[in-house]
Parts: structure tokens; sequence; C-alpha cells
């Protein structure tokens, strides 16, 4: 009787912390988008009422379906279908939130038309019920030259034309490119013609999707791993351990750069490092390279399985979810990749606590430091120098496929070299 109250005890205890980590799961990415003002126009735009709406319904389910697995009695009063659907919801919550965020609508940017005045001091201000840092809205800073020589720095907003809020990134930047002083002139206010739009969001506009898509894949992970595992592989491994990577090396790249084109370049310490997450989050999650620890359970997660191999698409299916549950490190570690090249950006508008990382000027004047003025914009830096950002991004990806086929050749070289071992077929062949 004892041994038994330990156990539940055990099991209580581990289900509260697999609550506590999926209620994490939702809230720090939604506090985070809120902060950089990407969660406005809930009900107008698809990506935000996804990202608003899809975790919570996915966490939830999850916890649910957790529940009634370790519950006997609470389970007998439901079948096995219906058990397998709240499952079934988690599921189609995590994809649609990661399919509209990605490839979809990915447009996480909200504006409104704003007669402003403008005083000498600043250019337009932000309302806190839109998601803010302090008084206005976290987007991206500029700095316009005024006749005279007057420097005048905007809030955490941008002004652009009577432009359809819809169009593509690119259109918003060009745009922005070729008119933002003219918008931002203290001297003229704007014409009935050409009535400015505040517009939200716009300095985090590749990092919000990215982390949308990244949250909905780490809650479909979990709910794949159990509630066992949950923890690890959503709040843990998902989110804090990268953001917390990110940060510390965002702080370590601006305190050695001079000029904000360094910033594109990712060093090999840096993906190395990613390479290495990626790795523990592989071990981490349970798994290991030996075939007798394949999850075959994780093919009957919202499914009975009574159907598989009925057809192409059964037959399929548990091979998709097995697959997922064993190389769910690597495909979210993957996806997230472009993090390393935005973060820089990124956590100098939403985390003031990494300017003070910058390097300061000589003794003679020169500047010797990275220019605040250079990255107050935001991840706008990277649209404004587009071709460079996007040779910048395959040299990324090329030393991060370099790592992995390194991995691979080493253990196609071992399993050559030992494969007169004993063990060849269950430790090194399946690497």
């Amino acid at each position: 009787m004892f041994a038994f109250s330990l156990i539940q005890a055990y099991k209580n205890v581990r289900f509260a912390i697999t609550v506590i980590s999926m209620v994490a799961t939702v809230l720090i990415p939604y506090g985070w988008l809120r902060r950089a003002g990407n969660m406005n126009g809930l009900l107008g735009r698809p990506a935000v009422a996804a990202a608003g709406y899809a975790p919570a319904i996915a966490a939830a389910c999850a916890v649910a379906y957790w529940a009634l697995q370790a519950h006997p009695y609470g389970a007998a009063r439901l079948t096995p279908d219906q058990q397998n659907l709240l499952a079934k919801v988690a599921m189609a919550a995590s994809i649609v939130l990661t399919i509209i965020c990605g490839p979809v609508a990915p447009n996480m940017l909200y504006s409104e038309e704003k007669r402003l005045r403008a005083p000498q001091h600043a250019v337009g201000r932000g309302r806190r019920e839109r998601g803010s840092v302090g008084a206005t809205s976290a987007m991206a800073m500029a700095t316009a030259a005024m006749p005279g020589g007057v420097q005048v720095k905007t809030f955490p907003m941008f002004l652009v034309g009577p432009r359809d809020i819809a169009i593509s990134f690119q259109g918003y930047f060009h745009y922005l490119r070729s008119n933002w002083r003219r918008q931002l002139a203290p001297n003229a206010p704007p014409t009935p013609a050409s009535v400015p739009l505040v517009v939200y969001g716009l300095g985090s506009a590749f990092s919000a999707p990215l982390l949308s898509c990244v949250t909905g894949l780490s809650l479909l992970s979990a709910l794949l791993l159990g509630d066992g595992l949950a923890p690890v592989a959503a709040p843990l491994l998902g989110i804090l351990v990268p953001g917390l990577f990110l940060y510390s090396d965002s702080c370590a790249r601006l305190r050695s750069v001079e000029d904000p084109l360094e910033l594109l370049n990712v060093p090999w310490k840096t993906v190395l490092g990613w390479y290495l997450l990626e790795c523990i989050f592989f071990y981490a999650s349970g798994h290991q390279p030996v075939i007798s620890t394949i999850p075959w359970n994780a093919a009957f997660v919202g499914f009975s399985g009574a159907n598989y191999g009925a057809d192409l698409l059964n037959f399929l299916l548990p091979a998709v979810l097995i697959g997922w549950n064993i190389f769910c490190a690597r495909i979210l570690h993957g996806l997230a990749l472009p993090a390393l090249l935005l973060a820089p950006f990124t956590f100098w508008l939403l985390a003031p606590s990494v300017r003070q990382h910058l390097r300061q000027p000589t003794e003679d004047g020169r500047s010797q430091h990275l220019s605040a003025d250079d990255l107050d914009t935001g991840e706008l830096v990277l649209l404004e120098r587009s071709e460079n950002t996007k040779d910048k991004l395959l040299a990324l990806c090329a030393r991060y496929l370099v790592l992995q086929a390194a991995r691979l050749l080493m253990s196609m070289l071992s399993a050559a070299v030992l494969r007169r071992h004993l063990m060849v077929w269950k430790i090194f062949a399946p690497r």
C-alpha cells in the first residue's frame, strides 16, 4: 500500500510538471510576440489568429488526453475513439499553426491610419493596448536626418504610405526605403492623399512567424513523446534553452563586431553550438541510436491502429508518427536555423540588456563600435541588404549541413571499420 501511494504521488507530481510546462509553452511565445507588437489585429490576420488560439487549443487537448490515459476510471466513461479525438484535435491545431504561419500566410503585421502630431523631439506614439514596451509598441526604430542636422528619433513604430497592409514584406520595405525620410519629416504634415499608416510588428516580421512555427511543432513533438517527456520537448529544449543560447550568442557577437554587416556572418562556433544542442535534444527526449529503442507506441497516439495497413495512407501514417518522434530534435533545430541569423537584430530591438555589450569607442573618438542607429530598425536592416542576407543564410545552411554530413560520414566509417564487431547491427549500423 505504501509503495502504491508513492507511485501515485510520483505520477501526480509528474503530471503537474507536465501541465506547467505546457502552459509555459503557450505563454512564453505569446508574451514575446505581444511584446514585439505582432499580436495586433487578432481577427484580421490568419497568422495572428492562429498564433493566439491554436497553441492554447493544442496544449489543452494534449493535457486532457494524457489525463484520460492516466486515470482509468475517468477514461472508462469515454470510448477509445473519443479519447483519441482529443489527440487528433491537438495534432490538427499544431499543424494548422505551423502551416498558416509558415508557407500560407506568414504576415503578422498590423497597421492603422493615424494622423500624428509632430513635435520636435519625437514623431509618432503607440498605444499601450497594442502590446507595448513601455508606452509604445515594440517594432523598429528609425532615425531621420532633419534639415539643419537635427536628429529626430521615432518611437518603436513605422509610418508608411496608404498601401494595403496585406502586400508582401518586400513591398513594405521597398516603400520604406524610398519614403521614410519624407514621412518622418516634422515640418511636412501628411496630406489627405498620403495619410500615414502606423505599422506594428515590422521590426520582428521574420522572427515572429518562425517562433510560431517552432511553437506548433514543439507542441506536436510533446504530444508524441508523451506526458513524461513533454517538459523536455516543449518548453525546455524547444524554447527556453535555444532562447538562452541565442541570447548569449547575440551578446558575444555584438561585443566582437565593428560593422553591422558582420552580424550576418554566423560563425562556425555558433553553428557548432546549435548542432550540439540538437544532439543533446535527441538523447534528452529519451532516444538512443539503437533499433531496440524505437518508440513504437508513438504510432498509436491519437489512433487505435485498427486500420493500419489497410491502404496507403494507413500504411504511411504510423511511419510518419514514429519518424517524427525519433527525429523531432533534428526537425525543430533545422526549422529554427534562421534564428541564428535573426537573433542579434531581434534581441537588440526587444531586449535592451543586449545593448550594453557593444564595444566602446576608442580614445581618439573614431567610430570603432557598432552604431546603434544601424540596429534600431530591428530585422528591417535585413531587407535593406536582401541580397547579402540571402547569401549569408545560404552559407549558414551549408555550414549546418556540413556538420550533419560529417557525423554521417564518421558513422559510416566506424561501421565499415567495425563490420566484424559483434554489435555492428545493434550499435554502429543504426547511426
